[in-house]
């Protein structure tokens, strides 16, 4: 399919993969998008920095680059820096279209069903978008297609009229007559405002069609027309990167009236007008509540009518009946059209010098349907017999940094194709990377003969899923951690394996280290059981709100204890008896109590070990540290770098284990003799994860269920 996106400042059409559907998502062909003129250009411009300027200016890239600099090295870094400044940003958030199937929890939408789609990321420039379904609304069939696409851009007008709180008769000056400006005024006028615009280019007023407007001295203006009284509101729509605009707005505001920003504008306000007239400055977020709100436009999961009033969604409705009922049209504003294979034309059309048009409408006529749409083929390159063809399902940053390179550089693997949810993500992948082929749908990667291994690095809520779906088909399976996120998810996995014996293994890695190897050999011989502190401590995952969402990451705990877990298990090759975990007590919001635990751990072999984990940590400090005590030897792991025995200490570059566990793999796969974990370990190690959330929620007692007495 076809999709517009922003590369290095421009705006490039890439024949992309499209979107996977999920579970409250609904698929649309879409037939119109709108071009926002002022953000979507806005967003073109910072992109032609360097990248050095760009990194600069994101001082949290500059603190995570020095970080990892110091870690993983200078080249490195360079290339991560590199790869995320020079990515393909999507274009577009207001579109509208048929959906063509739907995800498995939605029952409001039915296929065939027209919608206007809101959302950065989501209503894309697109042949086909994936919208959260709170993200859509239902079209009315008598308003014209066109000007349901620009459905998000009246949200964002309704919403900024919900904050002013306006009434009937008002006088609303609307400060800056662009596209969003003219709609404002429309709706107001349709709400029965007195309504004045303001623009520094005529055009722009003509076009409105108030019947007042100023171009210049706009605040003598305003003042005049309200005999000296001033607007009950401004609504500033303009950009202004000075305070210009805000403090005229505040002149031309009458006492105790409100100034409302949409638009992008500086906020020194000259305090002695601003006290004077007790004026309420208000800020209007994007579309409306919801949006910025996981729960709502990424999970699909609506906000109570009695509570609140208006969403997204709702915003939508009401601008959506306002067409219908001929309260308002845009159909006048739209000034040139073009189809999205000339969507490179449509933005050089806005970015010219002289006049412009106010809007561009981009038209979808010749998309294949999403059955027909086949794997894109980047390069001729063949598997070759002797190597084991793998697919990525996937393409995050873990992806990236690490399955990705090894398994390129280990001559037994072949990468053959990936997949992600967004299909423009596996694109840049496969171009970075050199992957021969970006796959369209998870079924049509199951049915190539050429893929005989599935590497699984999607969110945590997906892992059993794929994993299930492909151990089915005969393919073998590495699949990240966690393997499941509740026990039925366990049984999933270890049903199909029965059923299929392929060679299956999950991302844990720590017990493949070269260090921890090295530390387990001096208790080999021991006689007695051992003694362990696993000390994890992090950070808050600002980048990752998935990962405390119960339903897709699971929590610190199912999403990263598994690793100690396991590490535990394999160190003293002994089975998990008791668990005994201790929450810290907190009233603080920002804080998960589970997510801030001491574990106190006994293995059927009479060792005990204590986990301490937070995430209120620091990242000036390692991550890791493993101290094992045992046969007169103390042995401490600090973060994989370094190992000291008794007091002397040897270091390493940075040892994971990630290159070593593909080594295992691959001698399964070719029937030596490996060191994999078991399905039965990593059921286990699951198990003591789930049993942990429930004791620390009330729901078990602290012993382990295995029919054995402790």
């Amino acid at each position: 399919m076809k999709q517009v996106f922003n590369v290095k400042g421009q705006a490039v059409v890439r024949d992309v993969p499209p979107p996977q559907c999920g579970r409250r998502e609904v698929l649309v062909k879409v037939l119109f998008s709108a071009v926002s003129v002022g953000t979507e250009l806005k967003s073109l411009t910072p992109s032609k920095s360097g990248l050095v300027k760009k990194v600069l200016l994101r001082k949290d890239l500059v603190n995570l680059a020095l970080k990892k600099a110091q870690r993983e090295g200078v080249v490195k870094t360079y290339k991560f820096a590199k790869s995320m400044l020079s990515s393909w940003w999507t274009l577009g958030y207001s579109c509208v279209g048929r959906i063509v199937e739907i995800g498995q929890d939605v029952s409001e939408w039915r296929i065939g069903d027209v919608v206007a789609c809101a959302g950065l990321g989501q209503a894309n420039h697109a042949d086909y978008v994936c919208v959260a379904q709170t993200m859509v609304a239902r079209v009315p069939s008598s308003v014209a297609l066109e000007e349901a696409s620009f459905s998000t851009l009246g949200a964002i007008v309704i919403h900024a009229l919900h904050r002013a709180d306006i009434s009937f008769g008002q006088i609303v000056v609307v400060y800056g007559m662009g596209l969003l400006g003219n709609i404002m005024a429309r709706v107001l006028q349709a709400a029965g405002c007195q309504v004045i615009g303001i623009d520094i280019d005529p055009e722009r007023l003509t076009k409105s069609r108030l019947h007042k407007g100023f171009s210049n001295h706009p605040v003598e203006g305003v003042l005049e027309y309200t005999k000296g009284k001033g607007a009950d509101a401004v609504i500033i729509m303009a950009t202004d990167p000075e305070s210009v605009v805000v403090n005229n707005a505040i002149q031309m505001c009458r006492r105790k009236g409100k100034v409302v920003i949409v638009g992008r504008v500086g906020l020194t306000i000259e305090r002695q007008p601003f006290y004077d007239k007790e004026i309420d400055l208000l800020i209007s977020r994007a579309y409306g509540p919801g949006r910025h709100e996981p729960m709502y436009e990424e999970k699909g999961i609506d906000l109570p009518y009695e509570y609140v009033r208006w969403t997204v969604q709702r915003n939508m409705d009401e601008f959506l009946r306002l067409l219908e009922e001929k309260k308002i049209s845009v159909h006048d504003l739209i000034e040139a059209r073009y189809p999205i294979e000339q969507a490179d034309e449509a933005y050089t059309s806005l970015q010219r010098e002289g006049a412009k048009p106010l809007s561009v409408v981009l038209t979808y006529k010749n998309a294949l349907s999403v059955t027909e749409e086949k794997a894109i083929i980047l390069s001729p390159e063949l598997k070759p017999k002797e190597k084991y063809g793998v697919a990525i399902i996937g393409g995050g940053n873990f992806a990236r940094d690490v399955h990705i390179p090894l398994l390129k550089e280990n001559h037994y693997f072949f990468v053959k194709t990936i997949l992600t949810k967004n299909g423009y993500t596996a694109m840049k992948v496969a171009q970075e990377y050199g992957i021969p082929q970006v796959a369209s749908t998870y079924d049509a990667v199951l049915q190539d003969p050429e893929i005989d291994v599935i590497v699984i690095t999607t969110p945590h809520s997906t892992h059993c899923d794929y994993a299930v779906k492909a151990i089915n088909v005969g393919k073998h399976v590495f699949v990240e951690k966690p393997l499941a996120m509740n026990r039925k998810e366990n049984d999933l996995i270890r049903k199909a394996l029965i059923q299929h014996p392929v060679v299956f293994t999950v991302g844990f890695n720590r017990s493949f280290s070269p260090l921890s190897h090295d530390a387990k050999k001096l208790f080999v011989e021991r006689k007695h059981p051992l003694v362990i502190q696993y000390r994890m401590q992090t950070v808050v995952n600002v980048n990752k709100p998935w990962l405390y969402d119960p339903d897709i990451g699971g929590g610190r705990i199912i999403g990263e204890l598994c690793h100690v877990f396991d590490f535990l298990s394999w160190l003293t090759d002994a089975e998990i008896v008791s668990l005994h975990p201790y929450a810290v007590k907190t009233n603080d919001p920002a804080q998960i109590a589970d997510h801030h635990v001491v574990i106190a751990v006994s293995f059927r072999d009479g060792s005990v070990a204590s986990i301490v984990y937070s995430e209120d940590g620091t990242s000036a400090v390692n991550k890791e540290r493993i101290e094992i005590i045992g046969e007169s030897t103390v042995a401490v792991i600090d973060d994989f770098t370094s190992l000291d025995i008794n007091g002397k200490k040897q270091s390493y570059k940075l040892e994971k284990g990630f290159a070593e566990h593909y080594g295992e793999f691959l001698k399964a796969l070719r029937g030596d003799k490996h060191d994999l974990i078991t399905i039965d370990r990593a059921i286990e190690v699951m198990e003591a994860c789930f049993k942990v959330v429930e004791i620390l929620h009330g729901r078990q007692t602290t012993k382990r269920k295995h029919g054995t007495k402790e």
